[in-house]
């Protein structure tokens, strides 16, 4: 969980998985929050989280995994009106709390900001020994 929309509201919402295609720079064609290749974004079951009120908590591996099998990786970006609903979730990212990068969390930490806001806002810093727990984070009505 993280919180949403800021560290210090006290509420807390599952963490949503995005992936970004690393060639492109065009938001639109960047960002995947669902499998496009699966059928319709308004299809539950090709949102990479599910669709809301369905959104479910998964892993910092599962996002990795999930990203990798599509060819895809996580996002640096905000992938804010890019499908799912999860402008209402905070979003897994790669974008690092300190300059270390992925695959595993760096000591630093990395990012949890909102799914749908331009610019990064943390709402939660993932630790070293989180990779494998499903995250929830706080996300009150923005």
């Amino acid at each position: 969980v993280a919180p949403f929309p800021d560290a210090n509201s006290g509420e807390t919402k599952v963490v949503a998985m995005q992936c970004c295609q690393s060639t492109e720079t065009d938001v639109a064609a960047k960002c995947k929050r669902w499998d496009r290749d699966a059928g319709n974004v308004d299809d539950d079951g090709t949102c990479l989280s599910g669709k809301p009120p369905s959104t479910n908590a998964v892993s910092w591996n599962d996002v990795n995994e999930k990203c990798s099998s599509l060819g895809l990786e996580l996002c640096d970006i905000s992938c804010a009106g890019q499908g799912c609903g999860y402008n209402l979730y905070p979003v897994f990212t790669k974008k690092g709390c300190s300059a270390s990068t992925p695959p595993t969390i760096p000591a630093g930490g990395v990012m949890v900001m909102h799914g749908g806001l331009d610019g990064p806002i943390q709402l939660k810093c993932l630790e070293p020994g989180d990779e494998s727990t499903p995250i929830v984070a706080p996300f009150p009505d923005a």
